[in-house]
């Protein structure tokens, strides 16, 4: 039985392009009462400081746009975000949002991995299939599907982190948890974005992964104690991060979001009723509207994500 708030976003979360998602209440949206689709992303950039004439330099100006430089990469490499404005907001997905990847086209993963650890009671799970179902809807740079219209206002629950000038022992990464409300006619789902820095050596792998994963358990914590201060009561969190190594003498960036969009009608293709969205699994919908997977770019960094997905 289809869930009628679901399909009632489903019908009223579109926009007026045939390409690109839009930004949650901009003018391009088309449905009532301002219904939205929720994604969540994580990514990393860096540039090296020496391609900027004038290095070393004698002030901090050119770090300044170094950092800049970095953040746009983080926008443009993982799920596609390049040149938009975004807009940040508080932390939530209401009675009016949908999830993508958990609620439309559902990662085929939702409902068949272990959870990787529980608090209170509540089971946490991999946030990576999430993330990656995000990556299918709006591509990446060399290959964008339906990614958010250039300019965009972009609402994004968001978390960034650049970090100073690497010495060549420094990592740079960023976490969310995504804490799915009981009853989600009455309470909102969470999103909790951290990010930081490590100072580790390039081959620290496993310390990066230990410390990280602990990080997730805080995190995972802290989500539980928003709901508990609202009288929510959360069933499920999903949980993530992402960390790069910053070369020497390069600058890095770190960005968590999770985007409000809406869904151009391509989105919709051989798609009928438009409601069969929540049925179909992230491939499906990838084979409906004539996509291929988007794999994950290779951001020219060392990069590792967790934690690990044991699959059911």
């Amino acid at each position: 039985m289809v869930d009628e708030r679901l399909a009632s976003i489903v019908r009223n979360c579109r926009n007026t392009t045939a390409g690109h998602c839009g930004g949650y209440l901009e003018p391009t949206a088309t449905g009532q009462p301002g219904a939205y689709v929720s994604t969540v992303l994580l990514s990393t950039g860096s540039v090296n400081l020496e391609q900027f004439p004038g290095y070393p330099f004698e002030e901090d100006l050119d770090q300044g746009m170094a950092e800049i430089v970095s953040y746009d990469r983080a926008e443009r490499n993982d799920a596609y975000i390049g040149e938009i404005n975004m807009m940040q907001a508080s932390s939530f997905s209401g009675a009016n949002g949908a999830i993508w990847g958990y609620d439309l086209a559902v990662d085929s993963r939702i409902g068949k991995t272990y959870p990787v650890g529980r608090i209170e009671g509540i089971p946490i799970y991999s946030l990576i299939p999430l993330r990656d179902a995000t990556r299918q809807l709006f591509g990446v740079a060399e290959r964008p599907h339906f990614p958010p219209q250039k300019g965009a206002m972009v609402v994004c629950a968001e978390k960034d982190r650049t970090s100073a000038v690497s010495d060549g022992n420094m990592w740079i990464w960023c976490a969310l948890g995504f804490a799915i409300a009981e009853d989600r006619g009455r309470s909102a789902c969470l999103f909790m974005e951290d990010t930081g820095l490590l100072s580790l050596p390039e081959d620290a792998d496993q310390t990066v992964r230990q410390r990280l994963d602990d990080r997730l358990n805080r995190i995972a914590y802290a989500a539980y104690l928003c709901g508990e201060n609202q009288g929510a009561t959360y069933k499920k969190i999903y949980i993530g991060w992402k960390a790069s190594h910053v070369p020497k003498n390069h600058v890095g960036c770190a960005l968590t979001c999770a985007p409000y969009v809406t869904l151009p009608s391509g989105a919709f293709t051989n798609i009928s009723p438009d409601t069969e969205i929540l049925e179909l699994t992230t491939d499906d919908w990838l084979t409906r509207v004539g996509l291929s997977r988007a794999e994950e770019p290779d951001y020219a960094l060392k990069t590792l994500t967790g934690p690990n997905i044991p699959v059911v």
